[in-house]
């Protein structure tokens, strides 16, 4: 991420998953992001329980409403 800064992203939350790096790393760039996820919601840390989450299975349209609002600012 050190060239190119993303506007938005959308990661993945597994329950055998540490916070990773990048979501760390998204966080203190201030670089919005959703989680999506087939898991209870207990699997996203509560440090980013402000962030939005999709519940799989989703639609297509779930995500590109999530990115939109966090590229618009909405």
């Amino acid at each position: 991420m050190s060239r190119l800064t993303p506007r938005s992203t959308v990661r993945a939350a597994r329950p055998a998953e540490e916070t990773s790096q990048l979501t760390e790393v998204l966080r203190d760039r201030s670089i919005p992001f959703v989680f999506t996820t087939g898991y209870d919601a207990r699997v996203i840390p509560a440090e980013f329980n402000g962030v939005e989450r999709l519940q799989k299975p989703l639609q297509f349209r779930q995500i590109v409403v999530a990115v939109a609002k966090l590229t618009n600012g909405a």
